[in-house]
């Protein structure tokens, strides 16, 4: 393991399972001082500006984790939170979230791609990360790791093309399947 930042990439991030779990959990880590240096990255269909989709994000803190909020905290923590708006299938979206990537990193950081979005874009979102260069691995003991993790994929495993696990083997080197 190493020390570097991490960016939190999350796909279909205007969806239920960002707003009911991933960022309250995020937000609750945060104010134990469990996490890094961390920066999140929300990216879905829906148009926000970086305000609007913190703004969505504290209203679902106030619905679905009132007894965590605090404002100084939430304050720190959303200055951390961005958004850009992108369609999973057009590859030049995945690039305006490489540049907003690259404005963010001044140093090596760790990637975490969340896929909360549905089974069947499981494999062309990963072509797409692989193709951008986003998923990019680089070597070395103490060098940053790329992660996807890929939400309910075990209780619908049976419906994920074989394919998709070979393209995920061939782009990635960590895949975490959460249920």
């Amino acid at each position: 393991m190493n020390n570097h930042p991490i960016s939190i990439v999350i796909f279909g991030a205007s969806g239920d399972l960002t707003q009911r779990k991933l960022i309250p959990a995020l937000f609750n880590l945060y104010q134990k001082d469990r996490l890094p240096e961390i920066r999140i990255i929300g990216t879905s269909r829906s148009v926000f500006s970086d305000q609007e989709f913190r703004d969505r994000l504290l209203e679902s803190i106030h619905k679905f984790s009132p007894d965590s909020y605090h404002e100084k905290s939430w304050n720190e923590f959303s200055q951390f939170v961005y958004y850009r708006s992108g369609n999973l299938t057009e590859q030049q979206d995945y690039q305006k979230i490489a540049e907003t990537l690259t404005e963010l990193e001044i140093k090596p950081t760790n990637r975490l791609y969340y896929l909360a979005i549905s089974p069947e874009f499981y494999h062309e979102t990963v072509l797409h990360l692989g193709k951008s260069g986003l998923a990019r691995q680089k070597s070395g003991v103490n060098a940053p790791w790329t992660h996807v993790i890929v939400e309910n994929l075990m209780a619908k495993i049976w419906r994920v093309p074989k394919s998709s696990m070979r393209l995920s083997t061939k782009y990635l080197l960590k895949i975490r399947f959460i249920e």
